[in-house]
């Protein structure tokens, strides 16, 4: 738990974290098929359409509850004043898209094997988590919505986030009433 909390919106490679860990690698898959099962730890797969161009097959790894990354990190400050603040800002998109998705399996992420990569993609949408706007920068997207002009892309910044979703669910709730 401790190595995949410093790696939150990161590639899990289990053999890596075998090494790391000094284990067997079937042990290491029985810890994380563990912690997915307990909703400890959530494993987002790959989107992609060109196998021989995209990432298949690792996935990317969330943390359900914050409190417990934080546990595990022995970090209780501010997020925003973290050193790892991009990687709690991108925990934090997850977990508010898993509830607008209200499933894990329904949420991707993009990435080639020239390392381009896009965090979200969920339907028709696509998202690139920026904790500071003023880094966002369209161009490096290019291949991204080249390839997919079907999917709308847009950046959530740490400036945007609470307009995003929170005012998404009170529209939500209002029209469900």
């Amino acid at each position: 738990m401790r190595l995949l909390a410093d790696q939150a919106g990161q590639l899990v490679n289990s053999q890596e974290l075998a090494a790391t860990l000094g284990v067997a690698h079937k042990t290491v898959d029985e810890y994380l098929y563990v912690m997915r099962k307990s909703y400890q730890v959530a494993f987002i797969s790959p989107f992609f359409r060109n196998m021989r161009k995209e990432l298949v097959k690792m996935p990317k790894a969330y943390f359900y509850d914050l409190g417990l990354r934080n546990f595990f990190l022995g970090d209780y400050s501010s997020w925003k004043n973290r050193a790892d603040r991009g990687a709690c800002l991108e925990n934090i998109i997850f977990r508010e898209l898993l509830k607008e998705t209200r499933g894990v399996g329904k949420i991707k992420f993009w990435r080639t094997q020239d390392q381009k990569e896009v965090d979200f993609v969920v339907g028709k949408s696509a998202y690139e988590a920026k904790f500071n706007s003023r880094k966002q920068k369209e161009g490096k997207y290019a291949k991204f919505q080249e390839q997919y002009p079907d999917i709308k892309f847009s950046f959530i910044s740490n400036d945007d986030l609470l307009e995003r979703f929170y005012d998404f669910q009170y529209e939500q709730k209002s029209k469900d009433r």
